[in-house]
């Protein structure tokens, strides 16, 4: 009995610490705010997303990838957007936490830091993502590129998550 009173104490402040953590990320909406104030622009072009998978609509974890097709060229860049819910019965909405990810690079220049300094970043941190921005966001914003940003949109246009 002593035992599982010690673990729990011991388990205590992990739980809590994580729940801060997770109650301090920004929204998804945020982000699409702060693109807009951070690029000073809400027009990104003609994207098209080519591929996009959606995993784990059934748990508190939804995992949007996406393949965005960027300009004239046939270059693709692959977005994530993670999403996280409290309970299994809240709609998947832009106003939850969420952690993004996009391999062009001006998301590796101008968001990466910011976002992984704000808990935004989704996966391993790169040498991009330990490194300030020089230029365009050197106050740090956490934001996406416009790439996340077609991502987010064609999301909600699709009904895979709520405005």
């Amino acid at each position: 009995m002593q035992f599982i009173e010690e673990l729990k104490n011991l388990i205590r402040p992990l739980v809590e610490e994580a729940l801060i953590e997770e109650a301090n990320k920004q929204t998804l909406r945020q982000l699409i705010d702060n693109f807009k104030q951070v690029f000073n622009t809400s027009v990104y072009g003609s994207l098209n997303p080519r591929q996009r998978k959606v995993y784990g609509e059934d748990t508190l974890e939804l995992k949007i990838v996406t393949e965005i097709k960027s300009g004239s060229s046939n270059k693709g860049w692959n977005t994530v957007i993670v999403l996280h819910r409290k309970s299994l019965e809240d709609p998947w909405t832009i106003d939850l936490p969420c952690e993004v990810k996009c391999a062009c690079p001006a998301y590796r220049f101008y968001a990466s830091n910011a976002n992984y300094r704000a808990k935004n970043f989704y996966g391993k941190p790169d040498k991009w993502a330990r490194q300030r921005a020089e230029k365009k966001n050197t106050a740090g914003v956490p934001t996406m590129c416009k790439h996340l940003m077609r991502s987010a949109e064609q999301a909600v246009k699709d009904d895979v998550v709520e405005m």
